[in-house]
C-alpha cells in the first residue's frame, strides 16, 4: 500500500508571521485553508484599504450597521457572492448562507465552495459582526 502526500497548490504567508517550531521558516497556508482565510479577508475589508489596490474589498462592513434582519441578509448574500465571484479565482462558490442573529446585530455566515482543482467542496462559517 502506497500513500500519497497530498499535492500542496494554493499557498499563502499567515498573517501572524508564525515560525514552525521545526525548521524555523514562516509556516503556510494551504489549498483549501488558503482559500477560506482569503475569502475572510476579502469580506473584512473595505474598498480603498489596499495601498495601490482600490478595488479590492467588499462594502459589506459599511451594511453590517443596518438593523439585522431578512432584508439585511439578502444584501450581504449578494455582496458576499459578487465579492467572492469577482476577487477570488481560486475556487467556485457553491453556495452562501446567512443567518442573522438579531439578539446580537450579528450574522453567521456558511460558505461552500469548490477548489478549482478539485471535485470535493469545502464548507466553512464565521461570524460577521460590526466594530468600531
Amino acid at each position: 500500500m502506497t500513500f500519497r502526500k497530498k499535492e500542496i497548490v494554493y499557498s499563502d504567508i499567515r498573517n501572524d508571521l508564525a515560525p514552525n517550531p521545526a525548521t524555523g521558516d514562516i509556516m503556510l497556508r494551504v489549498n483549501e485553508e488558503a482559500i477560506e482565510y482569503s475569502v475572510v479577508n476579502l469580506l473584512t475589508t473595505n474598498r480603498y484599504e489596499r495601498l495601490m489596490q482600490p478595488a479590492i474589498g467588499s462594502g459589506i462592513l459599511g451594511t453590517l450597521f443596518e438593523n439585522a434582519g431578512p432584508i439585511t441578509s439578502d444584501i450581504l448574500r449578494e455582496q458576499i457572492i459578487d465579492t467572492i465571484q469577482n476577487f477570488e479565482p481560486r475556487c467556485i462558490l457553491t453556495d452562501v448562507i446567512i443567518i442573522p442573529r438579531m439578539d446580537d446585530n450579528t450574522y453567521e455566515v456558511e460558505i461552500t465552495f469548490k477548489p478549482i482543482n478539485s471535485e470535493e467542496s469545502r464548507t466553512f462559517s464565521f461570524i460577521l459582526d460590526r466594530t468600531r
